[in-house]
């Protein structure tokens, strides 16, 4: 598989500090789980009688332990794993990711992924709250970049990542959802290497991209036979790239589509990603969830 394929899994997936958000698209009302109707289940005419609503709503908040407070993408909180299916024309696979939680300034969640008979990886994505604005974004992605492809063994001095500049936003902040209804980014990515003997750091091919994200509104969505209001996100973008050592190895341009949909409290559910080279061949990549532990969907 090309380095462009394998770059753009990671490269195109991808809240102000508040706390306790109730998972609705609406703020906190802060009734605590309590009615903001004056009874008490004792009326004022002295009367036991318990009302119908028993004073547990359907519309009962649902606090988020993480600082970003953006239920779309659970990022900001551990304690929970995901498994996607993962397919490429003929080739399919999976990808596993697991939070390692707050390091630095950055959330990180671990990535492992195999697709097909020859590529797989594993690594690090790095993410940020409110970089510049209110919303989530990708800063960096760290990862092993030795795959494997037609075979043969292929790596690159030892670690790479991919670096934003600046980082890249992904999602809006909950208080815009439904409501920001697009954005435009530009960035040049670097991939860069630190050599496994030295520890010295170089980059060694950037990668222009630029794009436009586009909400469409909520989705209903089957999410492992349970049927939930999901939220609808596209990425409509152009790459290119010069290459590596002088154009021998990497260059290319594209263009691409990423049709998202996140579920809150999970996060991503599905996606499709349909990318044309200018040499004539296309992918279309699909990322389903299989299976989750340790979150709770919380249909709207």
């Amino acid at each position: 598989m090309a380095l462009d394929t394998l770059f753009l899994l990671f490269a195109c997936t991808g809240g102000t500090y508040n706390q306790g958000t109730d998972l609705s698209y609406t703020p906190d009302s802060g009734d605590s789980g309590a009615e903001g109707d004056a009874d008490t289940d004792a009326d004022a005419d002295g009367d036991t009688d318990a009302d119908a609503d028993s004073d547990s709503d359907s519309d009962t908040d649902v606090q988020w332990d993480g600082e970003c407070g953006n239920w779309l993408d659970p990022v900001d909180i551990t304690g929970w794993s995901k498994t996607y299916e993962l397919s490429n024309g003929t080739d399919v696979g999976s990808e596993t990711m697991t939070p390692q939680g707050k390091i630095g300034d950055l959330y990180v969640v671990t990535s492992d992924l195999t697709l097909g008979s020859f590529s797989t990886w594993s690594g690090d994505l790095e993410y940020a709250c409110n970089y510049d604005g209110e919303g989530l974004y990708i800063a960096s992605d760290p990862y092993d970049f030795n795959y494997s492809t037609f075979g043969s063994s292929f790596g690159f001095y030892g670690l790479n990542w991919l670096d934003y500049s600046p980082p890249s936003r992904y999602l809006p902040d909950e208080s815009q959802y439904g409501s920001i209804g697009s954005w435009n980014y530009e960035h040049t990515v670097s991939v860069m290497s630190e050599d496994d003997q030295t520890g010295a750091e170089s980059e060694f091919m950037t990668v222009d991209l630029q794009g436009t994200y586009l909400e469409l509104g909520d989705k209903d969505v089957d999410v492992l036979g349970t049927t939930y209001t999901g939220y609808r996100l596209t990425n409509t973008y152009s790459m290119s790239s010069e290459g590596a050592f002088g154009g021998i190895f990497g260059a290319f341009t594209a263009t691409g589509y990423v049709d998202s949909i996140y579920v809150p409290g999970i996060g991503l559910v599905s996606e499709t990603h349909i990318q044309d080279k200018s040499d004539g061949t296309s992918h279309e990549i699909t990322r389903t969830l299989t299976s989750y532990s340790g979150l709770t969907a919380v249909n709207q």
